[in-house]
């Protein structure tokens, strides 16, 4: 972030005035927005794969293998389907 808009974000916080404080956030990040390289379709690929892996990780982690094995088709269903929602909304605002 540059130091003008780290400026305006620390001088709309100390204000509080939450307008101006959401205009500073949303420069901020078509800021930050601009400063990153797009991700390639393989590298966001890799990225998806990396959260989705991690997410039924912890749910298979979180269950016995029983349970597990009962679930495991709906829960990858419902985290891939949350996933891509996830991702959609980052795209349209800019940040992927």
């Amino acid at each position: 972030m540059s130091a003008s808009v780290t400026f305006a974000v620390e001088r709309a916080a100390s204000s509080c005035d939450p307008e101006s404080l959401e205009s500073v956030r949303e420069a901020a990040r078509a800021e930050a927005a601009r400063q990153q390289p797009a991700r390639s379709g393989a590298a966001l690929h890799a990225y998806a794969a990396r959260l989705l892996a991690g997410e039924l990780a912890r749910c298979e982690r979180s269950m016995t293998p029983e349970q597990w094995a009962e679930h495991r088709a709906w829960i990858e269903e419902n985290a891939r389907v949350s996933l891509l929602m996830a991702l959609r909304e980052r795209a349209e605002r800019g940040e992927l």
